[in-house]
Parts: C-alpha cells; sequence; structure tokens
C-alpha cells in the first residue's frame, strides 16, 4: 500500500473539531485556535514525530471520513482513520526568540489525536519551519477548513547532507565519502578525530532535482569563501550548514563562528545551484555529538539530528539510528541535539554574505577560526585514500 512517512508534531487528543460527516467541514475548527506546541524549556525541535499517511488506491491522497469510510494514518503503532484536515495561520517562533508568520496542516484522527505537518515538497509556507531551529508553534487562526482529503505526499523537509564524491578529512587524509564506513575515524574541527557512528545515502533522480528546489543539490566553487576555500568545488544540499568565521559575523551575532545553510550563500558568485540532469546522491555521517568536518577545505556540519533531519530521514532510519545507539556502549543514549555552533537562518545568512561582499571580505577568515589552517593542510593536494 503506498504511503508517507514524514515528521510531524503531536498536539495531543482533543475533542472532535468535525463532529458532522457528510460535508467537507470541520465545523469545529475554531476550538484549536489558541493551541501551541513548544516551550523555551522544551523545544518544538526536540519533540518531532513520525507521521504515516496511507494511501491505498494510489491516488496521491489520504481522504478523511466525511464521505464514508475514510483512510487512515499510523502514529506510535496506532492506526486509526482520519477525521478531518484544515490549514492553519501560524506564529513560528525559533529558539534566538526571533518569529515568523506561516501556515500549516493540521489533521486529526478518529481517536481525537492532533498533529501540526507541513505542506506538501515545495510549498512556499514550509520554508519558515526550515529557517531556523524552531522553539513553538502556536495556531492564530483557521485558513480553511472546508477539505475532504490531505494530499499524501507532505514534505519531507530539509535534509543536511554531502553529495557523493565529497573528500573528507580523516587522520590518515582525505577520502571519498561514499568510502567511509562506521567505526571510521573523520577529523572534526573540535574534538580532534571522532567514529563515525552512522551513515546513510538517498538516490534523488533528476526530475525530483529539477521540480524540487529543496532537493537541488548546490556548487560552492574553488575560492568562492576565501583564499583556496574551497580548495576544489563543494557539492552539497541546500541546507547543508557552512561554517563562516569573520568579525562582520561578530558585529551581527555576538559571535565570530555561524553555521548558514549553503541555500543562502547563492547572492555569491561561484555559488549556484548544480544541475547536472543526471541527479544526485545524498550521503548523512552522523556521530555521537554535532561536528564540525572539513571537506575540500571547507568546514561544514554532520548531520544534525534535529526536526528537519529527522522528517528527511523518515521512521525506518530513525528506528535504525536508535537500534543502533542502543546496541552501543553509548547505554542507548541517542545522538546529541546540540549544535556544534549557532545556526542562522536563511535570510540572516544572506544579509552576512551582502555585508560581506559591500566590504570585499571573505565569508571564512582564518584569523577568526583556530585550527582552520592546520586542519586544511592536507587539502590542496587531494591526495585521495580509498
Amino acid at each position: 500500500m503506498p504511503s508517507n512517512t514524514f515528521n510531524a508534531f503531536y498536539l495531543g487528543t482533543y475533542a472532535d473539531v468535525d463532529p458532522t460527516e457528510g460535508n467537507d467541514f470541520s465545523e469545529n475548527s475554531m476550538d484549536l485556535v489558541g493551541q501551541s506546541f513548544g516551550s523555551a524549556g522544551d523545544p518544538a525541535w526536540r519533540n518531532d514525530t513520525p507521521l504515516t499517511l496511507n494511501d491505498p488506491d494510489g491516488d496521491g491522497r489520504t481522504y478523511d471520513n466525511d464521505w464514508g469510510a475514510g483512510e487512515t494514518l499510523t502514529h506510535a503503532g496506532t492506526t486509526s482513520e482520519l477525521d478531518s484536515s484544515m490549514l492553519y495561520n501560524v506564529t513560528v517562533t525559533y529558539t534566538d526568540g526571533s518569529t515568523a508568520l506561516t501556515q500549516v496542516v493540521v489533521m486529526q484522527d478518529t481517536g481525537g489525536r492532533v498533529f501540526i505537518a507541513p505542506h506538501i515538497e515545495g510549498h512556499w509556507a514550509n520554508a519558515a519551519l526550515t529557517d531556523g531551529p524552531v522553539q513553538s508553534i502556536s495556531l492564530d487562526s483557521v485558513a480553511d477548513d472546508s477539505f475532504s482529503f490531505t494530499y499524501t505526499n507532505l514534505a519531507n523537509l530539509a535534509f543536511t547532507c554531502f553529495a557523493q564524491g565529497t573528500l573528507v578529512g580523516t587522520p590518515y587524509g582525505p577520502r571519498p565519502i561514499e568510502t567511509l564506513r562506521c567505526g571510521d575515524m573523520v577529523n572534526t574541527l573540535d574534538n580532534g578525530a571522532q567514529p563515525l557512528r552512522w551513515t546513510a545515502r538517498r538516490r534523488i533522480g533528476p526530475l525530483a532535482v529539477m521540480a524540487n528546489a529543496a532537493l537541488r543539490p548546490i556548487k560552492i566553487t574553488r575560492g568562492a569563501l576565501g583564499d583556496g576555500i574551497p580548495a576544489r568545488d563543494l557539492v552539497v544540499s541546500p541546507q547543508h550548514r557552512i561554517l563562516l568565521s569573520s568579525h562582520t559575523a561578530q558585529r551581527m551575532f555576538g559571535t565570530k563562528q555561524v553555521l548558514a545553510p549553503a541555500k543562502a550563500l547563492l547572492d555569491l558568485p561561484g555559488v549556484a545551484y548544480a544541475v547536472n540532469g543526471r541527479g544526485v546522491t545524498y550521503i548523512h555521517l552522523l556521530f555521537d555529538t554535532h561536528q564540525i568536518l572539513f571537506s575540500h577545505g571547507v568546514a561544514s556540519e554532520s548531520l544534525f539530528m534535529g526536526a528537519s533531519a529527522a522528517s528527511a530521514l523518515g521512521a525506518d532510519r530513525i528506528a535504525e539510528i536508535e537500534r543502533l545507539f542502543a546496541a552501543s556502549n553509548s547505554g542507548g543514549q541517542l545522538p546529541s541535539k546540540h549544535p556544534a555552533r549557532p545556526f542562522v537562518k536563511v535570510r540572516q545568512g544572506k544579509r552576512l554574505v551582502a555585508r560581506h561582499q559591500a566590504n570585499e571580505k571573505p565569508l571564512v577568515c582564518s584569523c577568526c577560526l583556530p585550527g582552520l589552517t592546520s586542519a586544511r593542510a592536507g587539502h590542496p593536494a587531494l591526495t585521495v585514500l580509498a
């Protein structure tokens, strides 16, 4: 049976907002206005949960029970009929206190369980859910409550990964990322060589790459970020965060080093979408904690297990990671969700790029990033160890 698993936020169990069937309206949708998920002490990004929409007839829609037996959703091992699907205008509050207004899908099953979910892939409203770590989402008003279905392909939001062929720094020199295996040691900026705990790959076909900018790889050409940085072209996913370091960052964000999504760099000469008609294979690298790695002389992040990554990976791979860590010597402790450096949102990263361009300064300054010179020492020659 066709289905789609993605990460959503579980609000809890509420009274039925669609008590009268036989029409497309959710009569009591206003009852959820004012509800909120997440707080400063327990931010939303730490509590996303896998949700599966089932589509038995394969038409791309999961129907509610307005006009007969509904199709189903599955959460936490329980499958039940979809009772209602609505759109709400919401306020997203990020962990730095800033906010954004956007729109989300809200679903309720016949058991009363209510979920907040993203829109379909590529929808404009999803950007606010991936611009930064989400502290809370508040339901402000009903945008539309006249649906008898939801699209099954709700978005697996932004994921962070390198493209196949990337050379990653190790104690023995740069290695192609696709040759790395669990247990291999990888150089990190903060903690020396660290063992790779989990790796996986995802193939994105050329049609999907062309249709969805969230999946389209970004190429950072040689020298685009600074003198010899990168040492050769680097290809990453749009959401992959690059470590930027400068006195301008200090003035803007109170710290010299920040992690910005690659798509925030698209206004920079030498940074552009890479479309070659062949698609792309993305590869994830996961460690016990969020790490700064080196690839082609660029400092960037390992997989960060926040809401976006969990949504992109899906329930099966999250379960695989949980089993792996449960069987390890870590006592079952899952990867830390503490970021290695402060995250900046896309619009903040774009402002940082604009200031650097106006001042004709590189985005990566070695004086603001101790260890950069030694970490890059083996990269100009790019000797590959297979």
